[in-house]
């Protein structure tokens, strides 16, 4: 039996300090490295070959090999075979040899065992000892009349020996192993019978594992299993054969006897954790009358034996822990799998209902997704009217059965189902009679629910045998939440587009309504107009428009309101027009450099008369101006009238006008913005100023005259220039900026 060459650490002068603990340390584990690879047997020692520790003590304990344990280590010197091996190993260690960590073979007897131990330096304080071969010293039998000696050379007994371990070394599995094993022990020792014995601890029993030779004839007979109360007989086993005719098993109390030329042998088993070994069964051999037993040789294949059982043992735990590893592996790769497969499904069903707001698309797929995953007879989706107390099928997916979509259950006919339903409660469940339809099947019910209370259920049938996953069970609950909100955003939706559909309904009449009283008003107020002018005709020849009397302050109010009402009618018949049918532009070009300061002169004058400071910046250059005057005078002056009218006494308001270049710095529009200084429109108002009838909230809403039309006819005007209208308030500033494109 060879053993790979063993890698020594670095070498440490001799004349050097003591090691320290680091290095004692590291030669115990490179001492235990090498154990692992060479686990049956291994010696640490110092270099003085002081035994310190001892690997595998089973297997030294069967040679008969001294314990560690002692008061006084042994000295491995001690047990050199001749006084010439232990004077060259004394010669090695006084010269230094070790240090230089040579790796040698020596010879030791101990006992009735000759062990040859290579010798193998780990450092300068350290060697292991590894095991190459075993062999046992035979002793001449006493020849007797009754008796054939038995004369077996030691090179007989290492070729035998070597045989049996070929035998056994390709066998993994311990049934043939063991059969292999009684086979050669039949054969090389040409005895009657081999049988191998398996003791219980457990049940104290002994068991037949294996037998080469005949059950029948003369001797020992063991049944195929037998007990061994109070374990007598393994107390009465050892590691060194036990002769049946000095050993009575009937006397043990076994329901065995003994004959003649029968031997046990204990087989130990692999050492436990504590560090003791326990037995693992025995090796009986039954050989013919008048012939020794080769003692030594039997005890020697005994122990390879009970080696290599404990190989197999390691194997079958390695392949049972190898397939227990890959059960676990494919396990685990089915549930990844799955929970692959869930996800992904409730993501395809999830990204569908979130994105529709169709309530019969939403459930629609639900029903459809979840069958096909799930692989169910079929899926459906009921939804309920609590008022009737109704349950209706209205989306289904089949695969196989006859279909119930548009089926309604009353729900007061079934409290078993329904009120666990409008608990939000899930459940499945086995019909217990079948029904005259579907048959006997097995069912799954889970609401659709959301924190307002429960809109449906969705429900899962599949053959009466079949049950339901856990993750299948998730997986619904799940998709029925997605479908509540789903359902919930889409009815919100529908409500919301049914109130902005009434809201476009009020609008639209209310401007049919503004535009008929408009025009039915526009007339009677020309007439009135028309009155009020011959009536100031009339008065002035009379003389009774004198400037002062409360006649002529009379008719001043009566003309002022007459042309506010007026101009009212104007406004709303130019939007209502805007809206529905607008006329086209009558573009002019226009030099806004001369067409500006006119515009404005009237309404400098009104800031004066009224305290505010008015300033014009004007570009050196404008580009001439391609639009329609008409609109574009009414936009500049109801802004311009409304910087003068909401801007305190001691306000400022500025006028700038300049050009916006293009990318190849040409103009491409002229930007207007007007800024009164002294007043502020809230950041909340701002969205708002736009709105048809829309007035800034004030303490005295009456002390600005306005309709709160002016600024949404603007807007529209602008747009219909093209153009843009954007405002800006903050800082006791409000900057109404406009936009018109050159064109």
């Amino acid at each position: 039996m060879g053993y790979p060459a063993i890698s020594p650490v670095p070498e440490v002068p001799d004349d050097e300090a003591p090691l320290s603990v680091s290095v004692a340390e590291a030669a115990l584990l490179k001492a235990q490295e090498l154990l692992a690879v060479i686990p049956l047997a291994a010696v640490l020692c110092d270099r003085h070959t002081t035994q310190l520790y001892l690997g595998n003590t089973a297997f030294w304990n069967l040679v008969d090999w001294p314990e560690v344990g002692e008061s006084d280590p042994p000295l491995l010197m001690e047990y050199c075979k001749t006084p010439k091996e232990r004077k060259r190993l004394q010669r090695r260690v006084k010269e230094g040899k070790h240090s230089q960590q040579e790796q040698f073979c020596l010879e030791l007897k101990i006992g009735l065992t000759e062990v040859s131990i290579a010798f193998q330096p780990i450092s300068p304080e350290h060697a292991l000892l590894v095991f190459s071969q075993l062999t046992p010293i035979t002793k001449s039998p006493h020849p007797s009349e009754n008796t054939l000696p038995v004369a077996i050379s030691a090179a007989e007994m290492d070729r035998t020996l070597s045989q049996f371990i070929e035998a056994l070394h390709p066998a993994v599995d311990l049934k043939v192993l063991l059969n292999r094993g009684v086979q050669a022990i039949a054969r090389h020792l040409s005895v009657t019978r081999a049988i191998v014995l398996h003791y219980s601890s457990v049940q104290k029993t002994w068991t037949v594992v294996a037998m080469a030779g005949q059950q029948e004839g003369s001797g020992c007979i063991f049944p195929p299993i037998f007990a061994d109360p109070g374990d007598r007989l393994q107390a009465r086993l050892s590691t060194t054969p036990i002769s049946l005719e000095s050993l009575s098993l009937s006397e043990l109390g076994l329901p065995i006897d003994g004959g003649r030329g029968e031997w046990l042998v204990g087989l130990p088993d692999s050492p436990d954790e504590a560090g003791g070994t326990a037995l693992w069964g025995a090796l009986y051999v039954q050989t013919q009358r008048n012939r020794e037993l080769p003692r030594d040789l039997l005890h020697t294949m005994a122990l390879h034996l009970a080696i290599a059982i404990q190989e197999a043992e390691v194997c079958r735990q390695l392949y049972r822990r190898i397939a227990e590893l890959e059960r676990q592996v494919q396990a685990h790769s089915a549930q990844l799998e799955l929970a692959a497969d869930f996800e992904a499904t409730l993501k395809r069903i999830t990204d569908k209902v979130r994105d529709s707001l169709d309530e019969h698309q939403i459930l629609q797929t639900a029903v459809q997704e979840l069958a096909i995953a799930l692989g169910v007879q079929s899926c459906n989706a009921a939804l309920y009217d609590l008022e009737r107390g109704t349950s209706t099928i209205r989306y289904e997916h089949i695969t196989l059965g006859v279909p119930f979509e548009g089926h309604v259950a009353d729900m007061q006919a079934f409290p078993e189902i329904y009120g666990q339903l409008l608990n939000g409660l899930c459940f499945q469940f086995c019909s217990i009679f079948p029904n005259p339809v579907r048959g006997r099947v097995a069912m799954f019910a889970c609401p659709i629910q959301d924190d307002l209370g429960v809109l449906g259920d969705l429900w899962l049938i599949t053959q009466q045998y079949s049950t339901f996953r856990d993750q299948d069970l998730r997986l619904v609950e799940l998709v029925s939440n997605q479908c509540a909100i789903a359902l919930r955003q889409s009815r919100l939706f529908q409500a919301a587009q049914a109130q902005v559909m009434q809201l476009e309904r009020l609008n639209r009449l209310k401007d049919d309504f503004l535009s008929t009283v408009s025009h039915e008003l526009r007339t009677p107020m020309a007439s009135i107009k028309m009155a009020i002018q011959m009536l100031g005709i009339n008065l002035e020849r009379m003389g009774c428009l004198e400037s002062g009397t409360p006649i002529h302050r009379y008719f001043e109010i009566l003309n002022t309101q007459c042309q506010r009402e007026t101009n009212l009618i104007n406004d709303l018949l130019d939007l209502s027009q805007l809206e529905t049918d607008p006329k086209p532009l009558q573009r002019t070009a226009l030099d806004l450099n001369l067409w500006f300061p006119q515009l404005v002169q009237p309404f400098a004058e009104r800031a004066k008369t009224a305290g505010q400071q008015f300033d014009l910046l004007l570009a050196a250059k404008l580009p001439p101006l391609n639009t329609d005057l008409r609109i574009l005078e009414r936009i500049v002056s109801e802004l311009l009238d409304n910087a003068c009218k909401y801007t305190p006494a001691d306000g400022a308001i500025a006028v700038r006008v300049q050009p916006l270049l293009g990318a190849d710095y040409h103009p491409v529009e002229v930007e207007i913005s007007i800024v009164n200084v002294g007043v502020e429109i809230p950041i909340g108002e701002l969205p708002h100023i736009f709105d048809k009838f829309y007035r800034l909230p004030n303490e005295n809403p009456w002390q600005h005259s306005g309709t709160g039309l002016g600024l949404a006819l603007v807007q529209k005007l602008t747009r219909r220039l093209g153009g843009s209208l954007a405002v800006n308030s903050r800082m006791q500033q409000t900057c109404f900026t406009l936009s018109i494109p050159v064109l």
